[in-house]
């Protein structure tokens, strides 16, 4: 009997007392709280004393988390963990896994993705409703204040000022990268100092948001990023599409040009309501901050400037990612500086033109920049037409100089490139991913994690060695792209096994199809090259592969990979080689 009483005790009893001891500590502390801010409410005279009270409350949040992992108060790590589980459900929900796809795949008819719409109109009535609303925001939290609770106060202002926080982090963080970068410049291109701008700039901007009602600046802020926005439309559209499968394994797809428009305009809305937030109390007055909530205004004007701040940087960033004026995607006009007279210009003039070429007559060079000059004996990318020659033969050299002049650039700046990606810390992956004709993707990507990505994922791999845009020229990327989109090659994969000379000798191969017009790019064009193995595979963009569906949809989109490995000997399947054509150092392009 006594053993049955003490497992009665231990078993059921002791557990049942232990759970209510904790949850009469959770009790306990917060009421403690809960009643030491409701004692202190008498003295908290405008929101520089809640200042105070928030600290103290966030300082007192960071002990009782603490309390709550060491299972001190177990409801409050229960509710702790119900939030966690909450927020990144809704993270997961808002934030799904894409892939990049090239190209649409053939048959495929996926459905539109509606990213970012859901957040794009929540922001977008939010900033409405704080808009309308007004100072009824502030009077109903001083009404709290005063009639209802003063801890309710405080977590509805702390919630208002951490949101302002956020945006001048953000702010203060673009600005510190606006810095860096123009330190980055030369000396000649830095005329003022940066520092000094952004100072004079946050001055100057605190003054004139002081001149003008709220409103006024909610106004600015709106039309600042509409205008931006507007000028991201003008972008043109690419092939590329983000690719991934809902929640029933439906393929669902966007355009790249589409996603970030969304992204800007998500931006524009969450920016616009931060900034209504802080300027509900004064929406028709101008001044400098006053009344009790003086310190909330101050931050709200702060958040103006940053969000302006913010729009027009995102804006420039986006601009530069799609490329503008210079996108690799924009087919490459061959252009030829003269800069004097020379002998027979009819001649050679007429034989260019046929050949598509822009003749700019200049004393001065191009600002698109150009790809041969006429006129200086000494320069690398100068062309000297044979007087002698007739008009099929001048077409014939001006064109051959084109393909030299351009494919020494590349293999000059290719080398460089190895160079850099030989010295550079590399873990795991076996290989790169190289593909400079879309500006997509800004740098070589190692092709870490590609299993667990997708197989045509380019986003969230980190970029190995230096950008392509500090490597190869505008030009020289849109001459790339016109070959690779001529050969139907998406990405270049060549593994770490793979040398310079090896790799060039590929390039080589892949110029000379170009050249004789035999695209696509096929396996069989590139036998015989030594120490090398070259296939060509299209793989799906795939995000989210589904294994448990019986007969899984194919994805929306691929691409098409020229992949370069090592030849490690064994056997491999009989290829008919291409029709041999010497192999010649020199470009063959047949007119």
């Amino acid at each position: 009997m006594a053993l049955q009483r003490r497992t009665l005790i231990s078993g059921r009893l002791a557990p049942t007392l232990g759970r209510a001891a904790g949850y009469l500590a959770d009790l306990l502390v917060w009421s403690a709280l809960v009643s030491l801010l409701e004692l202190v409410r008498p003295y908290a005279i405008g929101d520089g004393a809640d200042l105070v009270a928030i600290g103290v409350l966030t300082f007192f949040g960071l002990a009782v988390s603490r309390a709550a992992r060491a299972d001190l108060l177990p409801a409050t790590r229960r509710f702790g963990l119900l939030l966690r589980d909450l927020g990144r459900a809704v993270l997961r929900r808002l934030a799904p896994k894409y892939a990049v796809a090239f190209r649409r795949s053939e048959g495929v008819v996926p459905l539109p993705d509606r990213a970012l719409l859901g957040v794009l109109t929540v922001g977008a009535v939010v900033a409405m409703a704080f808009t309308a609303a007004g100072g009824s925001i502030f009077t109903a939290l001083a009404y709290c204040k005063a009639q209802i609770s003063y801890s309710l106060y405080l977590v509805g202002l702390a919630s208002i000022w951490a949101c302002l926080a956020g945006v001048l982090v953000m702010g203060a963080i673009s600005g510190a990268q606006w810095v860096q970068q123009a330190e980055s410049l030369p000396r000649s291109r830095v005329r003022v100092p940066r520092r000094l701008v952004i100072a004079v700039g946050w001055i100057v901007g605190m003054v004139v948001l002081a001149l003008v009602p709220g409103l006024v600046s909610i106004g600015l802020v709106a039309g600042v990023g509409l205008v931006a926005y507007a000028g991201l439309s003008n972008a043109p559209a690419t092939p590329y599409i983000f690719c991934r499968r809902d929640a029933l394994g439906r393929p669902r797809f966007i355009p790249v040009e589409a996603f970030l428009r969304r992204a800007y305009l998500t931006l524009l809305a969450v920016l616009t309501a931060v900034v209504a937030m802080g300027q509900a109390g004064r929406l028709l007055e101008s001044g400098w901050p006053n009344g009790p909530f003086a310190l909330t205004q101050a931050i709200g004007q702060l958040a103006t400037l940053a969000a302006l701040m913010l729009l027009v940087r995102a804006a420039m960033h986006l601009t530069r990612l799609t490329g503008g004026d210079t996108a690799p995607e924009i087919p490459l006009d061959r252009t030829v500086w003269v800069r004097e007279d020379v002998a027979q210009p009819d001649a050679w003039r007429a034989a260019a033109g046929a050949h598509d070429f822009r003749i700019v007559d200049a004393p001065q060079p191009p600002r698109e920049g150009f790809d041969l000059v006429v006129g200086d004996p000494a320069h690398p990318q100068r062309l000297e037409p044979r007087p002698e020659a007739d008009r099929e033969a001048l077409g014939w050299q001006v064109l051959r100089r084109f393909h030299v002049v351009m494919r020494r650039r590349f293999y000059k700046r290719m080398k460089r490139l190895m160079k850099a990606l030989a010295a550079a810390d590399t873990r795991g992956g076996s290989g790169y991913l190289f593909c400079p004709h879309a500006w997509l993707v800004h740098g070589v990507v190692r092709d870490v994690d590609v299993t667990r990505r997708g197989s045509g994922s380019l986003v969230g791999p980190g970029i190995v060695g230096p950008m392509f845009q500090q490597v190869f020229s505008p030009r020289t990327r849109r001459y790339l792209g016109d070959v690779f989109r001529a050969l139907q090659v998406d990405i270049v994969f060549f593994e770490d096994a793979i040398r310079w000379p090896d790799l060039k000798r590929v390039f080589g191969v892949a110029f000379e199809i170009y050249d004789q017009q035999r695209g696509p790019a096929l396996p069989r064009h590139f036998v015989g090259i030594p120490r090398v193995r070259v296939l060509v595979q299209e793989e799906p963009a795939e995000a989210d592969p589904m294994p448990e569906q019986p007969h899984p949809t194919p994805a929306p989109g691929h691409v098409r990979v020229l992949v370069i490995l090592r030849d490690r000997g064994g056997e491999e399947e009989p290829i008919t080689p291409a029709p041999p054509s010497g192999r010649r150092r020199e470009p063959t392009l047949i007119a």
